[in-house]
């Protein structure tokens, strides 16, 4: 009887006697996917932090500032090099 394999791109039904190496998930497509999640988690951030109203910043624990978002540099008048 078949059964349902389901991945993270598609699902596709394999016969569980003929199923081989080649039909599993490698590690590289994992890592892969790992790095496309973490891509898509770092523009949804930028997204977010660029579209609200407030402003946003973050500092290294020295002070030296790591981001602004623009509302920061509309309130300030400062330019990015002038922030930093």
């Amino acid at each position: 009887m078949p059964a349902l394999a389901v991945g993270y791109k598609e699902a596709a039904i394999v016969n569980r006697t003929e199923m081989h190496k080649s039909d599993l998930c490698n590690s590289t497509d994992v890592e892969q996917e790992a790095r496309d999640a973490s891509q898509m988690e770092a523009f949804d951030y930028k997204f977010l932090a660029e579209s609200i109203p407030e402003i946003l910043w973050s500092a290294h624990a020295d002070g030296t500032p790591h981001y602004h978002n623009p509302q920061w540099h509309d309130y300030t008048g400062l330019t990015r090099d002038e922030t930093s």
